[in-house]
């Protein structure tokens, strides 16, 4: 966020699945910007998604285990039931 807060939009696509193993020197690579190790991390683009808002990369890697588990032919079903308000929800 100090990036994108300061006019700099760096990062790069990962998908939620993979988001687990991604550090910030993987976003940061070829922005030609140096990266602190506090720097904190949103998720801004996520279609596909059954939430609104952003959120980050732990709620992104929770949804990426959610879309193997379900499997992309079920992912539409999951999304809706989801958005139905009839879920629950771990934790």
């Amino acid at each position: 966020m100090p990036c994108y807060n300061s006019g700099y939009l760096v990062g790069q696509w990962v998908d939620c699945t993979d988001v687990e193993h991604t550090t910030l020197a993987d976003l940061h690579v070829g922005s030609g910007r140096a990266y602190a190790a506090w720097e904190e991390v949103w998720v801004l683009d996520h279609e596909y998604i059954p939430v609104d808002g952003e959120f980050g990369p732990l709620e992104a890697a929770q949804w990426g285990q959610c879309f193997e588990e379900a499997s992309p032919e079920r992912w539409p079903a999951v999304c809706a039931w989801v958005r139905s308000g009839m879920h629950v929800a771990q934790g």
